[in-house]
């Protein structure tokens, strides 16, 4: 039947056929092989990156996050500081004020150990 089939070539050229057919169906299945063996390990890259970079974005906005949280605890401890030495200049007036008013009342000495305390 395969005979009638290739027409009646001889047994040598048939045989020849064959084995290209082989050959070339082996080679068709090596190059598959391959093939496939770089997309799953472009596939297994890509999905590597892509972890990667959802990881790094995660950082990125709880970073961002704490730059803003510190951001604004700088403004509110500059506040502070801001009232604190509003109030350190005020009680200093008052102070000298008071000193004006009581300078030959009170002992120089506790007038001194005032101005250092």
């Amino acid at each position: 039947m395969i005979r009638a089939w290739l027409g009646g070539l001889s047994l040598k050229a048939t045989a020849f056929l064959a084995l290209a057919a082989i050959a070339g169906a082996g080679s068709l299945y090596g190059y598959h092989r391959i093939s496939l063996d770089r997309a799953v390990e472009a596939a297994k890259t890509a999905c590597a990156s892509s972890i990667e970079l959802d990881a790094l974005k995660l950082q990125l906005e709880r970073l961002t996050a704490k730059h803003q949280l510190t951001l604004e605890a700088n403004m509110h401890l500059a506040s502070e500081i801001n009232e604190i030495e509003a109030r350190r200049v005020a009680d200093e007036k008052e102070l000298e004020a008071y000193e004006t008013r009581t300078v030959d009342r009170v002992d120089p000495d506790l007038l001194e150990r005032l101005r250092n305390h």
